[in-house]
């Protein structure tokens, strides 16, 4: 029978004889207790250390979280700026493309009243006035268009003469011209920013140069009594073309002196040198600054 320490023995266990054994007994019995308690006290150890290991990881992986974060946020941030000005320069973009197009159509219901004017009253000549800003795309693109018109009234019979005034724009440009996307960036219509009509193009240029260039060649004319004039409103015409052509198909530069020069020598109305040396001069300011 199973007994333990202390226990009360049965009279026999006092014999003399047995002492030995019944402490043998006990001391293996005291030897069972401590493995128990030695057992006990490592599950419960176990069991603490599993519970210190799963804080340990779920801090870890709350660590790991934040710092991903903290990594990621201003990227997103970033990502949401250049959405948002992307949208930006997308709805400038949209606003300046309906404002040309609105531009461009009245001019084409300008013109097609004239056409019956003319025709209603028999007129054989027709002389329309162009205030324009030369060499900005969107009079490019218009008279580009009045060209079209115009040649359709004359197969009507109708002669008709375009006479170009100059009308600068946007004074502010830098003198040297400007980078055209960079223009465009600053303006706020994004670099890419174009009329669909037309290519990219380089520079966007400063146009007082140009002007008063146009003032150069009537004075040109005014030293050719030969000319008619309708030779001398072709002429000018031809030099307005001309700015178009250097600035959007060739990349030139027309807003420093000699890229504007260059037109007047290309189409032989005189030397880039001269007309260089007449803008140097201060010519043409004075007709300029009267027209703004």
């Amino acid at each position: 029978m199973p007994f333990g320490r202390h226990c009360p023995l049965p009279q026999a266990a006092k014999r003399e004889d047995l002492q030995d054994l019944i402490s043998e007994v006990e001391r293996e019995v005291l030897m069972e207790q401590l493995k128990e308690a030695e057992s006990l006290c490592s599950q419960q150890q176990l069991k603490d250390a599993e519970a210190a290991f799963e804080d340990a990881r779920q801090h870890l992986l709350h660590l790991t979280l934040l710092s991903e974060t903290a990594r990621v946020t201003p990227l997103i941030h970033n990502a949401e700026y250049r959405l948002a000005d992307i949208l930006e320069q997308d709805r400038v973009c949209a606003e300046e493309r309906e404002r040309i197009k609105a531009g461009l159509a009245d001019a084409d219901a300008e013109l097609a009243k004239v056409s019956e004017e003319v025709k209603e009253k028999g007129k054989d000549l027709a002389l329309l006035r162009r205030d324009l800003d030369a060499i900005r795309e969107a009079c490019y693109v218009g008279d580009t268009r009045l060209e079209a018109a115009v040649q359709q009234m004359q197969k009507q019979g109708v002669d008709v003469d375009v006479r170009y005034y100059p009308f600068m724009i946007d004074p502010s440009t830098k003198n040297s011209g400007e980078d055209k996307a960079d223009y465009c960036r600053r303006r706020g219509w994004g670099g890419g920013w174009k009329p669909p009509d037309l290519r990219q193009w380089k520079w966007w240029p400063n146009t007082e140069n140009a002007h008063r260039l146009c003032t150069y060649l009537d004075e040109i004319h005014a030293k050719m009594p030969e000319l008619s004039e309708k030779d001398k409103v072709e002429r000018s015409h031809a030099l307005m073309r001309k700015f178009y052509e250097l600035t959007y198909d060739r990349d030139c530069n027309i807003s420093v002196p000699e890229g504007a020069a260059q037109a007047i020598e290309e189409l032989g109305y005189g030397t880039a040198k001269d007309a260089v040396a007449w803008l140097n001069g201060g010519g043409g300011l004075p007709e300029l600054r009267a027209s703004r």
